[in-house]
């Protein structure tokens, strides 16, 4: 904006000699632009003080003015000013635009954005480049963005012509703004393609995409995505982590979900993480692995030596097993702990603690089940008695 405004500072250099100025005018004009590039408050006071008789005169004086205000920091003042210049239809065109672009650009920057808006629209009219036209249909989807008006930011951005400033990252970012706000959640995806070829390793945009595509459902779409994610460097939240190892889980790839829940840190670690990872491994037929997540897990948590206990069984580590089930601290399931004791019990051959176990289960939930392990149990006792 300061170097936007030097710029028209040094352009008012050129008419102040011509005619239209009083001498007086101009030599005042010339000096206050001499002066103001160490001291524009002085620079001010000139102009104040100059005699100024035609609304020509006036409006090139407070063309400079504004300048200085700028400089100074009275925004407010260097609107008025210069508001005054375009609006007294004094200034050439080319003259008044430079006015006009620059009152709307302080309008912008100070927050005032339906005014900035009065003052761009104006400017997008007529034969100009279409580099400047561009920048202001920029400016304008900038203004009606900043006013939460996100189909009109959208239409100001989509006049822009020139390829270059379509894909640049201020336009596509703006544009995906209003397409979030407006919740056009298939419309981001393309632009987030964009801004993430554009910037690769911003992984904003990343997340964005990530974000999308669970909104939308699409479970291959994200997985991908966080694949990607974690190969060009982002480093992934643990929460990204356990999405990617339930994705993966639910691609049939157990091995998968188990190794990026192995990604987790000690900090982010949780009872649920290493349950899930005990799990994902067992589906694996990683058994041992599986064993000692298990483990870990019921450390923590007594009610996960339930499962250790029935894959010790099925491994057939049954003294272990017998060991794990003795921990297991959940009433709830009484009966079926008894019977896996039982089981234990009856194939390290100790049939008389199958039998004890098999007994207590049939009274806590009497069946069929455990009405035939009893008779299989007694009658095996009776077999091997002397």
């Amino acid at each position: 904006m300061k170097a936007f405004l030097l710029a028209l500072l040094l352009l008012i250099a050129l008419p102040v000699s011509a005619n239209h100025l009083a001498t007086r005018v101009a030599i005042d004009v010339n000096r206050a632009i001499e002066t103001g590039e160490n001291t524009p408050q002085q620079a001010i006071e000139i102009l104040k003080n100059t005699p100024i008789k035609t609304p020509y005169e006036r409006a090139i004086v407070n063309r400079v003015m504004g300048v200085f205000y700028y400089q100074i920091g009275d925004i407010r003042q260097a609107i008025s000013t210069l508001s005054d210049a375009a609006d007294s239809g004094e200034l050439k065109k080319e003259q008044w635009r430079k006015v006009q672009r620059t009152i709307a650009d302080l309008l912008l920057s100070t927050g005032q954005y339906a005014e900035a808006l009065q003052r761009y629209y104006p400017l997008v009219s007529g034969d100009v480049s279409s580099i400047e036209v561009d920048e202001v249909w920029y400016r304008i989807g900038q203004s009606h963005y900043q006013l939460s008006e996100w189909d009109k930011s959208l239409n100001a951005l989509a006049r822009i012509q020139q390829e270059d400033k379509k894909q640049s990252k201020p336009v596509l970012s703006l544009k995906l703004g209003a397409q979030l706000e407006l919740k056009h959640w298939r419309q981001t995806i393309p632009l987030l393609d964009k801004l993430i070829s554009v910037e690769p390793d911003n992984s904003v945009w990343w997340r964005h995409l990530t974000s999308v595509y669970q909104r939308l459902g699409k479970r291959k779409d994200l997985l991908k995505t966080l694949v990607l994610m974690e190969r060009q460097g982002t480093v992934l939240s643990a929460q990204e982590w356990r999405v990617m190892s339930q994705l993966y889980a639910e691609n049939g790839l157990p091995d998968k979900a188990a190794t990026a829940l192995k990604k987790l840190t000690n900090k982010q670690l949780i009872i649920r993480d290493i349950a899930a990872r005990a799990v994902f491994l067992q589906e694996a037929k990683e058994w041992k692995k599986a064993i000692a997540q298990w483990k870990l897990a019921a450390e923590k948590d007594s009610q996960y030596y339930w499962p250790l206990a029935q894959l010790q069984i099925q491994q057939t580590d049954y003294r272990s097993a017998i060991n794990s089930l003795k921990k297991v601290e959940k009433p709830v399931r009484q009966g079926e702990i008894e019977m896996a004791m039982m089981m234990a019990y009856e194939r390290l051959g100790e049939l008389d603690a199958a039998y004890q176990h098999a007994s207590i289960a049939h009274d806590i939930a009497p069946s069929d089940q455990t009405a035939k392990w009893l008779t299989y149990l007694n009658r095996r006792r009776q077999t091997i008695q002397p």
